[in-house]
């Protein structure tokens, strides 16, 4: 795709390949959410997931 830049991130390989084993249900690809997470952290202003000691895993 022209005009579309690409972003290369390195990714510890055991969760990378867990969460290839995820349901389909349950969202989208890491691709699909590596290209989402952008517009939400602009949309929400804030990081769109809870993170830290105690924090709830996703929303």
């Amino acid at each position: 795709m022209t005009g579309i830049p690409t972003t290369t991130t390195r990714i510890d390989p055991r969760p990378k390949e867990e969460s290839g084993r995820a349901p389909k249900d349950l969202g989208p690809t890491l691709s699909g959410a590596a290209a989402v997470f952008p517009k939400a952290v602009v949309g929400e202003r804030s990081l769109p997931f809870g993170i830290g000691k105690g924090a709830p895993n996703g929303r």
